[in-house]
């Protein structure tokens, strides 16, 4: 698909704008890095207005939705969450879930715009007990993507990686390239086979160049997110590292001060 790039000026996150003719519904904006769908003939966070529009505020069982009951609806804590992919090859959601979906229980269709496949895509369904109903769709750009749960294991559990070049695989194939952005982030579990003792890390692409393959798999483009201050390191302040550590020390200098004080005055 072929982009060419927008700038909206707002903040580099995402974002909510208010449906002028129908306040409930809230249309979600891509950020700072808007893309503009050739094939579509439209911006992005357009698209993303009029599917949310036509399908993320209605889950229609015995009553209607708001934006707000639907996001209060995926975050409860009692809610199980199911993560399937689609692939170009998927021609309706029931391809890859269940033929009877469960009570209680988000499924995650990722690649999936609600009726099709599209790589920069997800979408969230639920069992209404006779048909799948979706939720949601969401775009990845703006958001962290999480390369262990939209590439599961043969199981459906996410998979776990040895190091960021094994996360983003040959030539990057493990990110969608819709997506890849000059500061972009990815988290993944690390580890080296499925295990409880695995952990999410998080990295930032810190190029801008994210469309040669090489550039875009090189390991020293990516800065992993750090716990304490190293030498070079561009995430300080993201991580609060540099808090973190000002905190202890400080902390340190203070009780010795003290320390020095009472001696001398006790």
């Amino acid at each position: 698909m072929a982009t060419q790039e927008k700038t909206w000026n707002v903040a580099n996150r995402m974002h909510s704008q208010k449906d002028s003719d129908n306040p409930e519904v809230n249309h979600i904006i891509a950020g700072a890095d808007e893309i503009y769908d050739d094939e579509k003939g439209a911006k992005q966070s357009d698209i993303n207005a009029q599917t949310d529009t036509a399908l993320a505020d209605r889950y229609t069982k015995s009553e209607t939705y708001s934006k707000e009951q639907l996001d209060a609806l995926i975050t409860t804590p009692d809610v199980n969450y199911v993560s399937v992919v689609a692939t170009n090859a998927t021609t309706a959601v029931t391809d890859v879930l269940p033929a009877t979906g469960e009570a209680n229980t988000i499924y995650r269709v990722g690649n999936w715009n609600g009726t099709q496949y599209d790589s920069t895509m997800y979408a969230l369904f639920a069992w209404d007990g006779t048909t799948y109903v979706c939720l949601a769709v969401r775009s990845f750009i703006g958001e962290v993507y999480d390369v262990s749960v939209n590439h599961p294991d043969g199981q459906g559990n996410p998979t776990p990686y040895a190091d960021i070049t094994a996360a983003l695989g040959t030539d990057g194939a493990n990110i969608p390239d819709g997506i890849r952005r000059g500061g972009m982030r990815i988290q993944f579990i690390k580890g080296n086979a499925q295990s409880s003792d695995n952990k999410y890390v998080q990295y930032r692409y810190m190029e801008t160049d994210a469309t040669t393959a090489a550039t875009f798999t090189n390991a020293d483009n990516w800065q992993g997110v750090d716990d304490i201050p190293t030498a070079g390191s561009k995430n300080l302040i993201d991580s609060n590292g540099v808090f973190d550590c000002l905190t202890k020390k400080v902390g340190a200098v203070l009780a010795d001060n003290l320390y020095r004080y009472e001696r001398q005055h006790g």
